[in-house]
């Protein structure tokens, strides 16, 4: 029970860009496109990413860890899928495609 509980609170870092969106969505002046970004790229990919692989390796016999290896997956393809519309999003405001929503 306690490496779940463990799991669950380096997971709950990956909550971070959640909050710097709901503080941009509070008030439009705080909203701010890169730190977002990036705490994503780096929390909710790269983190994730990590933490997938060692739930998938883990060599421990548990019966808890085919639904764990699941929802690790399945979310990493969601935040992977997201955080690449994020970087096309970014693009096209770069080339000047698209407005920030934010401006």
């Amino acid at each position: 029970a306690h490496s779940c509980s463990l799991m669950f609170i380096i997971c709950c870092l990956e909550e971070l860009p959640t909050m710097l969106l709901g503080v941009g969505h509070i008030n439009k002046k705080w909203r701010q496109d890169m730190p977002f970004g990036i705490t994503y790229g780096i929390l909710r990919v790269a983190l994730h990413s990590f933490l997938c692989f060692t739930v998938m390796t883990y060599p421990v016999p548990d019966d808890r860890l085919g639904v764990i290896r699941f929802n690790f997956g399945l979310t990493w393809f969601l935040h992977t899928h997201w955080f690449w519309g994020w970087v096309q999003q970014q693009r096209r405001i770069k080339s000047g495609f698209d407005k920030p929503t934010g401006s």
